[in-house]
């Protein structure tokens, strides 16, 4: 038998026969709700249906919120084959150029780059010029880009060589030999390798990108700097305007909000340029604005919410497309903590309006991401605007001086609640559910205890404050694995790891926060009758605990059984099992409705026998009687739970 459910059958023993307003253990009578928790602890919302001693474990289709099943394949061989591509690159050079391409990181050294011409700026940029490089050397410092860079259509080393088109064009309109595509340059500071740590630079005039790694993966893909001038333009028959989706993004976002929102989020101050560009290695956050402007992403709606998130996507897209996927699961996730500002002129709902004169500006500021788009006046195209913009992140640019080791590129693994399968946000020793791809070699279970590795997985767990902790583990497949969120892990930003054999199969971020409760129920979709049972106190000590669902094995469902609130001097308590709730700060903070009316919430805490579960005891209202099917709404420290059911006779 399962570990758990032996667990179960010893705690039955020691049964606690407390008053209503304290907790209330399980009975025998009360062990199919027991039970049906136990395997679903261990195997829960596994992706095929599976049985423990006899106690069915139902398939589950749902995802966690925002998510798709698969929605990133591992691409482990990526750097790799961007260190291939280096170094046959290098290969090529002779020793002098190999000297110019390659030097030792320092922070001076990772500061170099630049929104001006080459010329202008006084020889402002690391390595290889273009222009110095053979047709066959030119050809390989492309393939490192392309290798280094995202694939989707018109971003990434496509919109990079767009931007170097748009520096002929000034070239041959008027600006002169400080401009052209001759004019950009390729840099390694440090060797490139899959052990060590080192950055990959390319850019020129408009262009500036950073890509640090370490230890064989994608730790920082910031400071990057794109801009255009003209806006749009010609080659070779062809018509390129490579920042026109990062201005269309920018404007629909603005465009979203309503006029008293717009005024909360125009700034007070006029931007001629970005604020951060160029910018100097900060191995940190030490050089960004520290207070934030404008208007905060928690007040909008959620269809804004995800404007505010596409309006990232141009930039970070340029970026590997696994690197991409990780960022911006990790800006979503802190998208509550961000904030936007603008200048000029616009108006609401009409995205033309926006970012179409000089120092038109728009900001995004979040605890890691920070995007920013100026227009200026032309410098060789008199007659129009250009763009200016950068991207940077305030705990990754630059790897940190690349001391960070944590993976972007590894594949995204999605962090939810094991009892409402929301994503993104957790409590301290909650049970959680992990949901990715090639996470392990087979399904393991628990079986004597909750190991912290199961068939050779790890999951571990860096929280705010930088403490690492392996998570005790349920239940571990190539699919999801389920775990607990380890003791003590502090609130704030946490990036999750999923370690197989030692190698680093997984990545994705979470918020950790005191109290997030979460329900459970019979479906294992998080909605639907609730995992519960009921005790009627019928006073003079006399407790009887009875069922709220039956088991089909026919049909392998539950089928819900009414619950009778008795006579009228019957007391019926709705005994459901959640997780995310056990630190509640006071009982009178965890409330609850069930259809609409106010019940008493009289135990809110650790349900006692099982890791990581919960219990609520609430009391049924008297007057709900024939109400039949109703809503169970929970709530611990302001935070509400998912919505479950039960059905009143």
């Amino acid at each position: 038998m399962k570990y758990q459910i032996i667990s179960a059958l010893r705690q039955v023993t020691n049964r606690l026969t407390q008053v209503p307003g304290e907790r209330l253990l399980l009975t025998v009578s009360a062990l199919l709700s027991l039970l049906f928790l136990t395997s679903f602890l261990v195997t829960l919302a596994t992706t095929h249906a599976s049985a423990t001693n006899g106690i069915p474990i139902p398939t589950r289709s749902a995802t966690p919120d925002g998510m798709t099943p698969n929605q990133t394949v591992a691409k482990s061989e990526a750097v790799a084959d961007v260190v291939s591509k280096a170094l046959a690159f290098k290969a090529l050079l002779s020793s002098t150029q190999q000297a110019t391409l390659e030097q030792a990181y320092t922070t001076t050294l990772a500061g170099r780059w630049s929104n001006l011409p080459n010329q202008l700026c006084g020889g402002c940029r690391n390595g290889l010029q273009f222009s110095t490089l053979s047709a066959t050397q030119l050809a390989a410092a492309l393939e490192v880009i392309k290798a280094a860079a995202g694939t989707t259509a018109n971003e990434g080393s496509a919109e990079f060589e767009q931007i170097r088109l748009s520096d002929t064009y000034l070239n041959a309109n008027g600006g002169g030999s400080s401009y052209g595509e001759g004019n950009y340059f390729i840099a390694f500071l440090g060797t490139p390798s899959t052990s060590g740590a080192w950055l990959l630079q390319f850019g020129g005039h408009h262009y500036a990108a950073n890509i640090a790694y370490n230890q064989g993966h994608v730790v920082g893909a910031t400071p990057q700097h794109e801009a255009v001038e003209p806006l749009s333009f010609t080659s070779n028959g062809t018509t390129y305007s490579p920042v026109t989706q990062e201005r269309d993004a920018m404007a629909a976002m603005l465009a979203s909000l309503d006029a008293t929102q717009l005024a909360s989020a125009k700034s007070s101050s006029t931007f001629s340029d970005c604020v951060m560009i160029p910018g100097s290695s900060t191995g940190g956050p030490s050089n960004f604005p520290t207070a934030k402007i404008g208007l905060a992403v928690s007040t909008l709606s959620s269809t804004q919410k995800q404007l505010v998130l596409g309006a990232m996507k141009p930039w970070v897209q340029d970026a590997d497309d696994t690197v991409a996927a990780n960022l911006l699961n990790i800006y979503q996730s802190e998208l509550d903590s961000t904030y936007i500002a603008w200048t000029g002129s616009g108006t609401a709902g009409n995205a033309s309006t926006f970012l179409n004169a000089n120092t038109n500006y728009v900001r995004i500021d979040g605890p890691s991401v920070w995007i920013e788009f100026a227009c200026q006046g032309g410098i060789v195209i008199r007659n129009q605007i250009h763009y200016h913009t950068v991207w940077r992140d305030r705990n990754r640019d630059y790897g940190k001086d690349l001391s960070l080791t944590t993976s972007l590129d590894a594949p995204l693994v999605t962090a939810a609640s094991g009892a409402s399968f929301a994503a993104g946000a957790l409590a301290p020793e909650a049970i959680g559910s992990l949901f990715g791809s090639g996470m392990a070699s087979s399904s393991a279970s628990a079986t004597t205890s909750l190991p912290t590795t199961l068939a050779g997985v790890q999951v571990q767990v860096k929280d705010a404050n930088g403490t690492t902790r392996n998570a005790p583990l349920f239940y571990v497949s190539p699919l999801q694995i389920n775990f607990q969120v380890p003791a003590d892990t502090a609130a704030g930003n946490a990036t999750i790891n999923v370690v197989l054999n030692n190698s680093l199969v997984g990545s994705g971020s979470l918020t950790i926060a005191s109290v997030l409760p979460g329900l459970f129920s019979f479906s294992q979709s998080g909605s639907g009758l609730a995992a519960a049972y009921i005790t009627r106190d019928k006073g003079n000590n006399v407790r009887v605990d009875e069922q709220i669902a039956s088991y089909n094995a026919s049909t392998n469902t539950y089928t819900t059984i009414p619950i009778d609130l008795g006579e009228p001097t019957d007391q019926v308590y709705l005994i459901a099992f959640g997780t995310g709730f056990r630190y509640r700060s006071a009982l009178s903070l965890a409330t609850a409705t069930i259809g609409g009316a106010s019940a008493t919430v009289s135990y809110a805490g650790p349900q006692g026998s099982f890791v990581g579960l919960d219990q609520a005891n609430i009391l049924i209202p008297r007057n709900l009687a024939g109400s039949g099917n109703v809503n169970v709404v929970f709530s611990a420290d302001g935070k509400t739970a998912n919505t479950v059911t039960i059905q009143i006779k």
